[in-house]
């Protein structure tokens, strides 16, 4: 659970039994992970000429940084979560404390999508 607790270790003699004159305090403690970013929609579009370009987009509160990756758990960071193609394409945002650097529990999908145009008539 969230919080913090202390233990005190000290050292025993294994041969004569002897104590440590002071115990040495180790505190736990155990951050709150921040909120998964709230999704700032996913968006589907048909084709344009030239080809658009749809950006994935999410927010978190002040203090916490937006971190995208091309999974919901594990996989790579991505920079630059675009859709510049014909298709579909899902990005995860994360959030960072800035201070605890602590992560959301949860990534939050976005899924960006070009539909392909029909040919002329």
């Amino acid at each position: 659970s969230v919080g913090s607790i202390t233990y005190y270790a000290e050292a025993i003699n294994n041969e004569t039994g002897c104590k440590s004159l002071t115990r040495t305090a180790v505190t736990l403690t155990i951050q709150e992970a921040p909120d998964a970013p709230m999704s700032g929609g996913n968006q589907v579009e048909c084709e344009e000429s030239p080809i658009q370009t749809l950006i994935a987009s999410a927010t978190v509160p002040q203090g916490v940084t937006l971190v995208w990756y091309d999974a919901s758990s594990g996989g790579n960071v991505v920079a630059n979560p675009i859709r510049n193609s014909v298709g579909s394409v899902t990005y995860y945002a994360e959030a960072v404390n800035n201070l605890t650097q602590c992560k959301s529990l949860t990534r939050t999908a976005v899924t960006l999508t070009i539909l392909d145009a029909p040919a002329p008539p």
